[in-house]
C-alpha cells in the first residue's frame, strides 16, 4: 500500500475535526485537478502532440544533460590525441520519456526553449498523479503545481503550496515525504526575488528531502545551482511532426511538409511543439512564413479575423496598442505578471494617448482573455498565455518606437529579458534602410559611439555622412561595445533579405578582432580574457565562414586560445596548465552556447584539424571543443551535420541519443559487431529499445562464441526479461554443453530462482524428490549446533503465530562485506547464545507439530550424498532448502574442508555455514 494513502487512511481513522478537514480539503483538491477543464485539454493535447497514452509512450523526451562546471571537472586533457574516449561527456546521460524519468526520479530540473512543451509536460505530470492517487497506485505524492511567476516577498513557494491545497498547517505533509512540488517557470521569478526564491527551495531540498521536487527554467541563461539532475527536452522529430500534420491538415500534409522539409528554418520552428500548432493554424489559412517574428504577425492576425466573426466589438489595432504596450511595461520591469490595476492602468494611459475613450479598460481586458492571448488570475493579476507572446508583442513595441525615434528604449540591453524581443523585432523590418539603422544602433550601443568602418572594403560614406567612422588606430577601450553578440544576431537574422547588413557586421568583427589582437592583447591588456570571450560570443552568434576560419586556422588567433605549451610538453599539473585548461573551457563554452551555424564550423573545424596536425597540444583541444559542441548542439543539428558531411565521429555523438538513426547509418559490413553492442549498452541500456536490440543482434550471433556470451551475460545484468533469456538458452542448451563458457553460462542459471527455470534447463541440475522441495513453506536454518538435530533459537508463539499469518516477514541478514541474504521467517536474538548470531527457521505448516516448546526439531529428511567436485551440478535453491544436505555439508567440513568450502562458495551458501568457516564473519541484522 502507498505510504501516503497509509497515512491519509489513518487520519481517517482520527476523529479529531482539524484532521478530518484536512483529509476532505486534500480529497477534494485532486479531484479539482482531475476534472479541471483545463487539465483536461492539456492531457489531450499531450497525447495528441507527443505519443499515445494507451500505451504509455509519450514520447517527450528528455536528454540528462550536465552543468558546465561537471562538464570541466570531467575533461582529460591528457592521452592518445586520436582517443575517442579522451573526454567522454555523456556516458551517464540518460535519454528517457519524461513521464518515465518522473516515475523514478524524485528530484530534476526540466529545462528547454520557449514553447518547447515545458509547462504541458508538468500539467501532464499533475494531471496524471492526481488520477493515479485514486487508483491507489504505490508511491504517489500529492501533485502541487506552482507558477514561479506568482513568487513576492509576500507569497513564498510554501505558502503558494499552502494556497493550493488551502491546509493551514503543511509540517505534517512536509515532514513525511507526502508531496510532489512542481515549480513551472523559475526564469519568471521577478529579479528582485529571484536570489531569495533559489534560498527557500535549497532550504526545502535540504529540511524535507523526501518530497519529489521538479523545477522547470528556460534554457537561455539556466545555472544549476541546487545540484539536482537535469533534463532538457529534446525538440520533436520527424514522425512526430509528421502525425501531427496528418492529423489537422490531412489534404495539406504533402505540400505543408514539402515545405517544412525543405526549408531550415520552418523546420527549426517546426520541432517546437507551441510553433508547430501556430504553423497549422496559419498555413491551413494559406499564409507563407519566412520567420518566427512573421509566424506570429500571421497567427495573431488570423486569431483576431477569427474573433472579429463573433461580432468582437474592440477593434484589432486598439487591441495591438494595447498589448504592446502592456508587454513592453512588463518586460522593462523584468516581470510576467502585472497586477490588474497596474494593467488597467497602463490601457488608461493608450486611451489617453490615443482617444479612445468609449470601450471600458476592464472589457478590454476582458476580451484579450477570451482572445486567449492574456490569463486572469484569482490573485487578480495578468499574465500572457505564453511568455513568447510577450516576447512577441513587445518586439512590435520596439520597432514601433525605432522606426520614429531611430533608436531603442532599452537601458540595459546585456540583460537576457531582451534577446528574444530584439531578435524577433529584426524579424519584423520590412526595409533595408531601418533594418541597417537598428543594426548598426546596437552595435555602437547608443547614438553617441561611433562606428568601426572598413576604409577600403565597404563603402557607407553617403550613408552616414553626418557619423564619420572612427579610424582603427585611434580605437580604445572605451569604445569597446559589450553587446557586439545582440548586433551580431540581428545582422545573421536578416543575412538573407539583406546580405550587406551581414557584410558589414563582418568587417565590424574583424576590425573588433584586429584591435583586440594588436592593441589590447599585444599591450598586455589587464581585462583581456574579458573581451576575447565576447568577441567569441559574437563570432559564433554571426557564424561567418571568413571569421571561424581566422580563429581556427589562422596561427595568431589559435595560438591566442587553442596552443598550450604547458600542454605540449605534457606538464599537464601544473598551475600554468589549469589556468590554460579554464581559459579554453569558458571559450569553449561562449562558444557553444552561441553558435548559430553548427555545420559550417563543424566543417572548418575539421580542416582545422588536418591544418595543425603537427601540434599536439592544437589537436587535443580541437578534439575537446568538437566534443563540447556535440554535445550541446540539439540532436537535429547534429543530425543535419552528419547528413551533410557524413562525418563517422558525428555519428557515433548522435548515436549516444538516437540509436534507431545510429543503427540506420551505421555500416555494419566495416563496423565492428562487438564495438556496436559495447555501444548499445553504454548507452541504451536504460531502456528498453536498447535492451531489445541487444537481444535481437544476439540471436543473429554465433552461438557459443565469446561475443554471443558477453552479450548474454549483459541481458543478464542488465534485467532484460528473465522469462525470455531461458527460453532462448532452452532452445541451445545441448549444443553449449561442450562450450568453454559453459561453466559461465550454468553460473548465472544458478543465481535465476530454480521454480523459475524451464524443465529442459531444470534437468541440468541433480534433483531430490520434489515433494521434499515444494511445499508452501521449506526449512530454513542458520544453525550453531553441530548435531543431527537442529537447536533453533525461536520462540514457540511465533510459530503459531506464523501459522495464522497470511504475511510473510523479511529479514536481511549480512554475513560480512562481501555476502548477503534475504531469508523470509520470524526471528528471536538470543543474547546469551554463544555466537552472538541470529538463528532463523521458516517450517512447513505440516511440520508444526514435530516441533517441541523449547523449539527442537525432531527429524529431517533428503538425499544421503553429494558430488562435492561438481558444483555445477546443484542448484542452491535445491540446496539450502533442505536440512539433510546441510548436515552433510557440515559433517563434510570436518573431512574434506577445501573441497567442501569451494562447493559451497560456487553455490554461493557460504552464509549458512558462518560459524564453521574461518573466512566468514559474524554479522547483524541491518534491515527489515
Amino acid at each position: 500500500m502507498n505510504k501516503l494513502t497509509s497515512n491519509l487512511e489513518k487520519l481517517h481513522e482520527i476523529e479529531e475535526k482539524e484532521n478530518i478537514s484536512k483529509i476532505q480539503k486534500l480529497d477534494i483538491y485532486l479531484k479539482q485537478i482531475i476534472s479541471d477543464e483545463e487539465n483536461i485539454k492539456i492531457n489531450k493535447v499531450y497525447v495528441e502532440l507527443l505519443g499515445k497514452e494507451s500505451e504509455k509512450d509519450i514520447d517527450n523526451i528528455g536528454v540528462e544533460i550536465m552543468d558546465e562546471i561537471s562538464i570541466i571537472n570531467n575533461l582529460k586533457l591528457q592521452g592518445n590525441q586520436d582517443s575517442f574516449n579522451t573526454m567522454d561527456i555523456s556516458k551517464e546521460n540518460r535519454i528517457d520519456s519524461i513521464l518515465k524519468i518522473e516515475e523514478d526520479t524524485n528530484q530534476f530540473i526540466l529545462i528547454g526553449e520557449s514553447g518547447s512543451g515545458k509547462s504541458t509536460t508538468l500539467h501532464k505530470i499533475l494531471y496524471n498523479n492526481a488520477k493515479a492517487f485514486f487508483e491507489r497506485k504505490e508511491n504517489i505524492k500529492i501533485p502541487v503545481l506552482i507558477d514561479a511567476n506568482q513568487y513576492n516577498k509576500g507569497r513564498t513557494f510554501i505558502s503558494l503550496i499552502r494556497e493550493k491545497l488551502e491546509i493551514e498547517n503543511l509540517s505534517e505533509l512536509f515532514e513525511q515525504g507526502d508531496l510532489q512540488i512542481i515549480i513551472d517557470g523559475l526564469n519568471e521569478v521577478s529579479e528582485d526575488f529571484e536570489d531569495k526564491a533559489k534560498k527557500e527551495i535549497k532550504q526545502i531540498l535540504k529540511v524535507y528531502p523526501e518530497n519529489s521536487l521538479i523545477i522547470s527554467t528556460r534554457k537561455h541563461g539556466f545555472y544549476n545551482s541546487f545540484n539536482l539532475p537535469v533534463f532538457e527536452l529534446k525538440e520533436l522529430q520527424d514522425k512526430q511532426i509528421k502525425d501531427y500534420i496528418l492529423k489537422y491538415s490531412k489534404e495539406n500534409f504533402l505540400e505543408l511538409w514539402k515545405d517544412i522539409n525543405e526549408n531550415e528554418h520552418l523546420y527549426a520552428l517546426s520541432q517546437n511543439p507551441l510553433t508547430l500548432k501556430i504553423i497549422l493554424i496559419v498555413s491551413n489559412k494559406g499564409e507563407k512564413i519566412s520567420n518566427r517574428a512573421n509566424l506570429y504577425y500571421s497567427f495573431f492576425k488570423t486569431l483576431f479575423e477569427l474573433e472579429n466573426q463573433k461580432n468582437e466589438s474592440i477593434e484589432k489595432d486598439i487591441k495591438i496598442k494595447i498589448l504592446c504596450f502592456l508587454a513592453y511595461s512588463m518586460r522593462e520591469k523584468g516581470e510576467v505578471r502585472v497586477a490588474i490595476g497596474e494593467a488597467l492602468s497602463i490601457i488608461q494611459k493608450i486611451q489617453r494617448k490615443l482617444f479612445f475613450f468609449y470601450y471600458d479598460s476592464i472589457d478590454i481586458l476582458k476580451e484579450l482573455e477570451r482572445n486567449s492571448i492574456i490569463k486572469m488570475s484569482r490573485q487578480e493579476s495578468i499574465t500572457f498565455t505564453h511568455e513568447s507572446y510577450l516576447e512577441f508583442f513587445t518586439a512590435l513595441e520596439l520597432k514601433e518606437y525605432f522606426y520614429k525615434n531611430k533608436k531603442i528604449k532599452i537601458e540595459d540591453l546585456s540583460n537576457s529579458y531582451w534577446k528574444e524581443p530584439i531578435s524577433m523585432c529584426s524579424d519584423l523590418f520590412v526595409d533595408e534602410e531601418n533594418a541597417f539603422d537598428f543594426f548598426e544602433y546596437l552595435f555602437k550601443e547608443n547614438s553617441k559611439k561611433e562606428i568601426l568602418e572598413d576604409e577600403y572594403d565597404f563603402d557607407l560614406k553617403e550613408r552616414k555622412k553626418k557619423n564619420k567612422p572612427k579610424k582603427i588606430s585611434s580605437f580604445s577601450f572605451d569604445d569597446f561595445n559589450e553587446n557586439i553578440n545582440i548586433a551580431s544576431l540581428v545582422a545573421l537574422n536578416l543575412k538573407e533579405r539583406y546580405p550587406k547588413i551581414y557584410h558589414t557586421a563582418e568587417i565590424y568583427l574583424s576590425n573588433y578582432m584586429n584591435i583586440y589582437l594588436n592593441k589590447f592583447y599585444k599591450n598586455g591588456f589587464i581585462n583581456y580574457e574579458k573581451y576575447f570571450l565576447i568577441l567569441f560570443d559574437a563570432i559564433s552568434t554571426l557564424s561567418s565562414p571568413k571569421l571561424f576560419y581566422k580563429i581556427l586556422i589562422d596561427f595568431d588567433w589559435v595560438y591566442l586560445w587553442l596552443y598550450t605549451e604547458e600542454l605540449e610538453t605534457m606538464k599537464i599539473n601544473s598551475d600554468k596548465s589549469k589556468e590554460e585548461k579554464a581559459f579554453f573551457n569558458h571559450i569553449a563554452f561562449a562558444i557553444s552556447r552561441s553558435l548559430k551555424d553548427f555545420t559550417l564550423f563543424y566543417f572548418i573545424l575539421d580542416k582545422a584539424r588536418i591544418y595543425h596536425s603537427f601540434s599536439r597540444s592544437i589537436i587535443i583541444n580541437l578534439n575537446n571543443l568538437r566534443r563540447i559542441l556535440t554535445y550541446h548542439i540539439p540532436l537535429n543539428k547534429l543530425i543535419y551535420t552528419y547528413k551533410i558531411l557524413k562525418d563517422e565521429k558525428l555519428l557515433i555523438e548522435i548515436g549516444k541519443y538516437d540509436m534507431t538513426f545510429f543503427r540506420e547509418n551505421l555500416n555494419f559490413d566495416t563496423y565492428d559487431m562487438g564495438n556496436y553492442l559495447d555501444f548499445i549498452r553504454k548507452y541504451h541500456s536504460k531502456n528498453e529499445n536498447g535492451l531489445n536490440e541487444l537481444f535481437f543482434r544476439l540471436k543473429s550471433l554465433k552461438i557459443g562464441s565469446d561475443l554471443w556470451y558477453n552479450t548474454l551475460y549483459h541481458l543478464f545484468d542488465l534485467k532484460f526479461d528473465e522469462k525470455i533469456l531461458l527460453e532462448y538458452i532452452e532452445k541451445h542448451i545441448e549444443d553449449l554443453s561442450s562450450n568453454k563458457n559453459y561453466k559461465k553460462l550454468i553460473s548465472y542459471i544458478q543465481c535465476i530462482r530454480f521454480e523459475n527455470l524451464h524443465e529442459k534447463i531444470k534437468n541440468l541440475f541433480i534433483t531430490p524428490e520434489k515433494k521434499n522441495f515444494f511445499s508452501k513453506y521449506s526449512d530454513i536454518s542458520i544453525s550453531n549446533s553441530n548435531n543431527i538435530k537442529l537447536k533453533l533459537d525461536i520462540d514457540y508463539k511465533n510459530l503459531l503465530n506464523l501459522k495464522k499469518s497470511s504475511s510473510n516477514y523479511f529479514i536481511k541478514v549480512v554475513i560480512n562485506e562481501k555476502y548477503s541474504a534475504f531469508v523470509k521467517g520470524v526471528t528471536s536474538f538470543n543474547e546469551n547464545s554463544e555466537n552472538k548470531f541470529l538463528s532463523i527457521s521458516l517450517l512447513d505448516e505440516r511440520n508444526l507439530e514435530n516441533i517441541t516448546e523449547n523449539g527442537i526439531v525432531e527429524e529431517v529428511s533428503g538425499p544421503d550424498s553429494l558430488i562435492l567436485t561438481e558444483p555445477l551440478k546443484f542448484h542452491p535453491d535445491l540446496i539450502r532448502n533442505n536440512h539433510k544436505i546441510l548436515q552433510i555439508l557440515d559433517y563434510s567440513l570436518k573431512e574434506n574442508k577445501k573441497t567442501t568450502i569451494n562447493f559451497i562458495q560456487e553455490l554461493g551458501i557460504t552464509y549458512l555455514f558462518h560459524n564453521k568457516i574461518e573466512s566468514i564473519k559474524y554479522g547483524i541484522v541491518i534491515d527489515i
